[in-house]
């Protein structure tokens, strides 16, 4: 009715249905008496009962979209909207695999003094950074290359992965 305009149909009650299941087989029952599948005469695209529902589309009417699609761009706001509507939107399952992962990449690190004193523990070096105001990269540069002057003015704290008395 969108297609053509609610002016162009009249709609009229021709049954009754108690039930949903009822109510489609009455559907694919009228589509049918009233041959409304035929191009000629009628509107339906399926036998009905439920819907466009599993519907395949010809190769020559995937054609035709795809091509209609070519070089359509989106707006920035569009963009946006697009963007918007999907931010945060996970499934539990998803979730409990990206908790699962977290859980695996988490290393223990441990902070020392620049004189090489044990100062605390973090189950990570998320929770170290934001205990001490630093960025991931700086603990995690020191770990892949642990300084060879403690006593650069650069450097705050040492830092391991490997708990010892002294570093």
């Amino acid at each position: 009715m969108a297609k053509y305009g609610e002016e162009n149909f009249t709609l009229e009650i021709i049954d009754f249905a108690d039930t949903y299941d009822e109510l489609k087989e009455k559907e694919k029952y009228w589509i049918k008496w009233y041959n409304s599948t035929d191009r000629s005469i009628g509107y339906n695209l399926t036998e009905g009962g439920d819907g466009t529902f599993g519907r395949m589309h010809s190769e020559e009417t995937k054609e035709k979209i795809r091509q209609k699609a070519l070089g359509r761009k989106a707006s920035e706001d569009t963009k946006q909207k697009m963007s918007k509507s999907r931010k945060g939107k996970c499934s539990d399952k998803q979730k409990e695999h990206l908790s699962k992962l977290q859980e695996q990449c988490k290393t223990k690190v441990y902070q020392y003094s620049k004189t090489g004193e044990f100062i605390a523990e973090y189950d990570s070096i998320i929770e170290a950074c934001k205990a001490n105001g630093l960025s991931r990269n700086t603990i995690r540069i020191q770990l892949k290359n642990p300084p060879r002057n403690p006593n650069d003015h650069r450097i705050k704290f040492l830092w391991k992965t490997v708990k010892t008395e002294r570093y």
